[in-house]
């Protein structure tokens, strides 16, 4: 062998890792979901879950508005041709998940979206991250076990397209895991371990791909996103379509004739961005237009300016107005307005409480004064009447992680039918038998067409999350029994 050779191996030997992280064939760890954006993408949206959650606005909120979080909890949080291959895995609590990211790229990705015809550059990933690295294959019989149990026979079509790549599980989805529109390229999903906890990838296979070997490096298109990513913790970029400008610039018009300047400006308004940054006892809230050129956004901030200050003279004469609109500040940077404000806690409830909404918790009761409190009596099944069916709870199966634990139920079937699916609470409590909270989910088995065979007695293992450490004592409430023959029993109300 000549010395050229023997440089010539010594440098691919060096370069291989190189070269097998590019092609996705060596992969330890999965990129940040940050990192699913590039320079082509036309939607982006990042929150920032753990970092928010650590500030002292959102621990208030938590703790003061209840009914706040539970109304946010109903709304979709994830376009539907993003959250469908998630749907899968509906016991990975939000409480869990540390960020999210959703990528669309396309130079006509809204057309594509409303009108489902989509052009060969339309390609849309999302990437999650959870709080902590779980263990791996338990994750992924979750996913199919839950996959399952959406679309019976969907686990065996997951399972035959699985591939390991490094550390990365691969499935290639079927046509069926989309309810929505028939996109006109293949889907994937990848699971595997972040640098910060576990990752869960999904979208159009050659994009995620990308992703998934590191190829994508998180950089949003020139203009306002960059700036608009550091500034906040949940952010939204996208370039205005032209119709909705026009739709936008004639309304502002429309609607005051004081805003017929601000109309104007609206049309050579051409990026949107919105972001939300947690601080300690205020939401700061940001709303960036990129516009064509600075004359633009300075016309468009001189014309809103004027028409803000009104509106705060309006306010100080107002008590009922949120102070948030005291707060309104507009400015022009480059090609960039920005009009930001922050939100208090006080605003909040303002807000909510015009709305109708009630921020005294349901299960809450007035004290009477001088009377000992009482502590809530543990939940339990309230049936009136003889059930077809109960479930009882034997072992927490060994195992040191908290957030999914197997149990030993027992089924006991009364019913000349099998019991195909149960919806069931757990409740856990320490050794002294306070209670340390609870989970509900609804269980069918992976393998087997029924729970239990009718006239029958079985033993079974039920994945749970959220278990805490110092669990001693587990009960279960049983909210419902799902009959092979489609029939359904819950207990009566007491």
């Amino acid at each position: 062998m000549n010395p050229h050779q023997s440089r010539s191996i010594l440098i691919a030997l060096a370069l291989l890792p190189v070269l097998a992280a590019r092609s996705g064939l060596a992969q330890e760890t999965l990129p940040e979901p940050a990192m699913v954006f590039t320079p082509k993408t036309a939607l982006a949206v990042y929150f920032d879950l753990e970092r928010s959650a650590q500030s002292g606005i959102w621990k208030t909120l938590e703790t003061r508005l209840g009914p706040l979080w539970e109304l946010l909890g109903a709304l979709p949080q994830v376009p539907p041709e993003v959250s469908a291959p998630l749907a899968g895995m509906p016991d990975l609590q939000t409480g869990e998940v540390a960020e999210l990211a959703i990528a669309i790229e396309g130079q006509n990705a809204f057309k594509n979206m409303e009108t489902e015809q989509y052009d060969p550059d339309f390609s849309v990933v999302a990437a999650v991250r959870f709080k902590e690295t779980i263990d791996q294959e338990k994750l992924v019989s979750q996913l199919l076990e839950e996959a399952d149990n959406q679309n019976p026979g969907f686990r065996s079509k997951l399972e035959e397209s699985r591939k390991r790549v490094g550390a990365v599980d691969w499935f290639e989805l079927p046509p069926e895991a989309l309810d929505g529109p028939t996109l006109p390229f293949p889907l994937s999903l990848a699971v595997g371990p972040g640098k910060s906890g576990s990752i869960v990838g999904v979208g159009k296979s050659e994009s995620l791909r990308g992703f998934v070997a590191g190829q994508t490096d998180g950089r949003l298109p020139a203009g306002i996103a960059p700036a608009l990513a550091q500034r906040a913790q949940m952010w939204l970029f996208f370039p205005i379509p032209s119709q909705m400008i026009k739709e936008m610039s004639a309304g502002a018009g429309a609607e005051n004739p004081m805003m017929a300047g601000v109309s104007q400006g609206l049309e050579k308004v051409r990026e949107l961005g919105l972001g939300l940054s947690f601080g300690n006892s205020a939401i700061g809230v940001e709303l960036t237009l990129g516009c064509v050129d600075g004359a633009a956004a300075s016309e468009l901030q001189q014309g809103l300016q004027q028409f803000i200050g009104m509106m705060q003279m309006m306010a100080a004469q107002d008590p009922s107005t949120p102070q948030l609109v005291s707060r309104l500040k507009t400015s022009a940077t480059g090609a960039a307005f920005r009009l930001t404000t922050e939100v208090t806690l006080q605003d909040v409830e303002l807000f909510l409480k015009s709305s109708g909404i009630n921020l005294t918790p349901k299960s809450a009761t007035r004290a009477t004064p001088g009377a000992p409190s009482t502590p809530p009596a543990a939940p339990t099944a309230p049936a009136a009447t003889p059930a077809p069916a109960t479930v009882t709870f034997l072992e927490l199966l060994p195992g040191n992680e908290q957030q999914l634990r197997y149990t030993k139920l027992r089924i006991d079937n009364r019913s000349t039918e099998p019991v195909k699916e149960i919806r069931v609470t757990f409740n856990y409590y320490d050794r002294a038998g306070r209670s340390l909270g609870q989970w509900t989910r609804r269980h069918q088995d992976p393998v087997s067409s029924y729970l239990a065979p009718a006239e029958s007695t079985r033993e079974i293992r039920c994945p749970t999350f959220h278990v805490p450490s110092t669990t001693h004592r587990v009960t279960m409430t049983l909210h419902e029994v799902v009959f092979a023959d489609g029939r359904k029993w819950t207990p009566t109300p007491q």
